[in-house]
C-alpha cells in the first residue's frame, strides 16, 4: 500500500480494543481524523438525529462485547486477507 499512499494515510482500529477502551479509541479516531473531541462521542446511542442505514438498530444501542473474538471462528477463511494487510499479529 505505501507504494500508493503513505503508512499515515490510514489508522488502524481494532475492534477488541474499542470495545475494551472505548474512550481511548475514539479519541484516537477523532484525533487522527483532525477533529476536536466531543464527550457526546462516548454517548452515540443516544443521539436523535435521523439515521437512513440498514444498521439503525445497532446505531441506537451502546457497544456491546457479545461479538468480541467471534471473528476468530472464520480465521482459516480470513488468512489470505490478513496475509494480505500484514495482520499477522491477530492470532489471539
Amino acid at each position: 500500500m505505501t507504494e500508493v499512499l503513505p503508512d499515515s494515510a490510514f489508522l488502524t482500529v481494532h475492534y477488541e480494543a474499542l470495545i475494551d477502551d472505548f474512550e481511548f479509541e475514539a479519541r484516537r479516531i477523532i484525533s487522527y481524523c483532525g477533529l476536536e473531541w466531543d464527550s457526546a462521542c462516548l454517548d452515540f446511542h443516544k443521539n436523535k438525529r435521523r439515521v437512513r442505514t440498514a444498521s439503525v438498530q445497532q446505531v441506537r444501542q451502546p457497544l456491546y462485547k457479545s461479538s468480541k473474538a467471534k471473528w476468530l471462528n472464520y480465521r482459516q477463511q480470513l488468512r489470505p486477507l490478513l496475509d494480505a494487510i500484514g495482520e499477522n499479529g491477530w492470532d489471539s
